[in-house]
């Protein structure tokens, strides 16, 4: 048995990756045809918080870079492919955000905050929660921000009694 046939097999999806001190690059990274966790594919956050520090990414030259997770800032993946490959289905609570971030750049949107491990999560409750990176998406992309990376956060309040209401009518 050959080592090809004990490899899952990957799908390459174009991204655009901002490192520290080096701009940005886009190039593929390589997720599974198959999540361990869901139906589905390997979502970008999925990969992302894997405890592996480091993953691969191929320019479009064809070079293969070995990209250190704790130096990125934010990896943006395009729509379409944000769609199938960021894993929102399963991430269904959502609040609106601005993101000031080291490179003093600002993303903003609806950042995710289903990661937060209460039953009425916050902005806050979603950025303490394990996990390197969180999940912000706008009309463009969905992006992977490394929350060590993040300088601040404006969020839109809201009450725990508008989070539940939204919960209710998106499960049912």
């Amino acid at each position: 048995m050959g080592s090809d046939e004990l490899r899952v097999p990957k799908e390459t999806i174009r991204v655009c990756v901002r490192i520290r001190g080096e701009g940005h690059c886009e190039g593929d990274i390589f997720l599974s045809g198959c999540s361990p966790i869901h139906d589905g594919p390997q979502g970008l956050l999925e990969l992302l918080n894997e405890p592996d520090p480091f993953f691969p990414l191929r320019l479009p030259g064809g070079e293969v870079r070995l990209v250190g997770k704790h130096e990125i800032i934010v990896v943006t993946l395009p729509r379409p492919a944000a769609d199938r490959y960021g894993g929102v289905a399963d991430y269904p609570t959502w609040q609106s955000a601005r993101l000031v971030l080291v490179d003093e750049r600002t993303l903003q949107g609806d950042l995710n905050i289903s990661a937060a491990e209460t039953r009425h999560p916050r902005v806050l409750d979603a950025l303490n929660a394990s996990g390197l990176f969180v999940c912000l998406r706008d009309d463009h992309a969905l992006h992977a921000v490394n929350k060590n990376a993040v300088r601040w956060v404006v969020s839109s309040a809201k009450s725990a009694d508008e989070v539940i209401a939204h919960e209710e009518i998106t499960h049912g």
